[in-house]
């Protein structure tokens, strides 16, 4: 049985602007309000977010968890905000620190509370059974670039999110990879590479439904106006 009071786990604060746009937010599967901290294999942690039809996971190579493999933190909108605006100092980033039960932003654990810019009051984990981001996950080899093909689409609420991951037009770029069509969409962001977003395609209609709605807008055809311009001269 884990004992919470020795659970320790640290991530850079600047992953939570990332994140946040893909939790849920006042869902009765309250634990997807907050934000899941999984140890790496190979060092580090994999910091997760749902709502449950999107998914955001990073991997933060300088992260650590100890005491546990996985736990939920909760993100009210004062962590969030104060994660926000969390500069680093000195040229250190500011982390996000667990501690037991307890939440704070500081440039590490030996911080005093001088050094804190945010505390989180009262237990800030959250208990229940988070979704694993491996479970959805397509097999990496498998993947192929482009997406939503076929007669299906995306939800544009989820492919908004992604833009607000794009702080600089240099490193605005999204590249797509699905395994198969109607299997989950796989999004990189080149302005966050230790970051990728996996959201589920939504059906559309049919090929020839869909040409059909250009209709209006194929005016003659190209053979003809171009014989009714010869005409004319």
């Amino acid at each position: 049985m884990t004992d919470i009071a020795q659970v320790l786990a640290r991530f850079e604060a600047r992953h939570i602007a990332h994140l946040a746009p893909f939790m849920a937010r006042n869902d009765i599967r309250y634990y997807l309000c907050g934000l899941c901290i999984e140890k790496a294999e190979q060092g580090g942690v994999y910091l997760i977010t749902t709502d449950g039809h999107s998914m955001a996971v990073v991997y933060d190579a300088t992260g650590m968890i100890e005491g546990t493999d996985r736990v939920v933190i909760a993100m009210p909108t004062a962590l969030v905000a104060a994660a926000k605006r969390a500069k680093p100092i000195a040229g250190l980033p500011q982390q996000v620190l667990l501690t037991g039960k307890r939440v704070r932003i500081a440039l590490d654990f030996d911080c005093s509370d001088a050094g804190e810019s945010y505390v989180q009051a009262g237990d800030s984990l959250v208990e229940g059974k988070f979704p694993s981001w491996r479970a959805v996950t397509p097999e990496f080899d498998k993947l192929k670039r482009g997406a939503f093909t076929g007669a299906e689409g995306v939800n544009a609420v989820y492919l908004a999110r992604c833009a607000k991951l794009v702080s600089n037009k240099r490193f605005c770029g999204l590249s797509f990879w699905q395994a198969e069509p109607r299997k989950a969409v796989v999004i990189q962001a080149d302005a966050v590479p230790e970051m990728f977003v996996i959201i589920m395609p939504m059906m559309g209609d049919a090929d020839d439904v869909q040409r059909g709605k250009f209709t209006p807008f194929v005016g003659r055809p190209k053979a003809k106006a171009a014989e009714a311009v010869a005409e004319a001269v």
